[in-house]
């Protein structure tokens, strides 16, 4: 495969932006339309509602490995660096899981309390995918990425730190 941003046309990298927006507004759409029935009974809402959100969540980790090359090859890099934007994410899942855990111990009734972790959470996987869904808007635009490939690390970080409080969150 060659190295070059022909090897990988930006309209592709832009297509791919917009289809993880649309599927994110898509779940939070159909999260809201799920657990609407449950609204006055907390005990089915709270299963329903953490289901939708490890399923957001696992959606959101897995949208960008389709993208993932292609942006490493706009930002000067190989192979390796995809595997990263991928992997990243569960390394920002094991630090959300870890802080969760010390959450918990802290007070041990933070579950029943839950929403706002839920909510935290949530903001946490919809600003990491913003953040590296704006990185491929940036490329599809033409926007040298080697000063910025970083980024995209962060946000797939960030990601994961959100994706990893509410999976603790959820084995208690």
């Amino acid at each position: 495969l060659e190295k070059s941003s022909d090897a990988c046309p930006a309209d592709n990298i832009l297509a791919f932006g917009i289809m993880g927006v649309f599927m994110t507004m898509v779940m939070f759409a159909a999260a809201w339309l799920f657990t609407r029935p449950y609204r006055h009974d907390k005990v089915h809402m709270a299963c329903s509602t953490f289901c939708m959100v490890l399923f957001i969540q696992n959606l959101l980790y897995m949208l960008p490995v389709a993208s993932s090359y292609r942006l490493s090859v706009l930002a000067g890099q190989g192979g390796a660096y995809s595997g990263a934007l991928v992997s990243f994410s569960m390394i920002g899942m094991c630090g959300g899981s870890v802080l969760m855990w010390l959450f918990l111990q802290a007070r041990r009734d933070l579950w029943r309390h839950s929403y706002g972790i839920v909510c935290v959470s949530t903001f946490l996987n919809t600003l990491g995918a913003c953040f590296y869904g704006a990185m491929l808007l940036l490329a599809a635009g033409g926007r040298p990425m080697a000063d910025l490939r970083g980024l995209p690390l962060v946000a797939r970080t960030i990601d994961g730190t959100g994706f990893g409080l509410v999976a603790q969150l959820g084995l208690v």
